[in-house]
């Protein structure tokens, strides 16, 4: 994994996201060899919370809501669009993973 890599789920970044969807985003309760780990959540009116873990050493990030539950992984671009939706995607292996701050979760590979 690149620095830039690494930077593209900084703390900061991580902030911004979580901002973007009108978060909570505390510290996860555990580290990944030492290195931090982030759980943000949201509730969206009238449906089901949505949980995100984001594993900045790993460029990964999980997301749960209701029975939904996406693992994505090797993240090495983030578009934020504040208020409106975050999309993870990787180049090599292609893909996206989008989580609207309506609750609405989409991902292909």
């Amino acid at each position: 994994m690149s620095a830039q890599t690494e930077a593209m789920l900084s703390a900061e970044r991580v902030a911004e996201i979580a901002a973007a969807l009108g978060a909570r985003c505390e510290p996860a309760p555990f580290r990944l060899h030492g290195e931090p780990v982030y759980q943000l959540s949201f509730a969206p009116p009238g449906k089901a919370p949505v949980q995100l873990t984001v594993w900045p050493s790993l460029a990964r990030v999980d997301v749960k809501t209701g029975d939904c539950a996406v693992v994505f992984k090797a993240i090495d671009r983030v578009l934020v669009y504040p208020g409106i939706e975050v999309v993870f995607q990787r180049s090599g292996q292609r893909g996206f993973l989008t989580v609207h701050q309506g609750g609405r979760i989409a991902t292909a590979s």
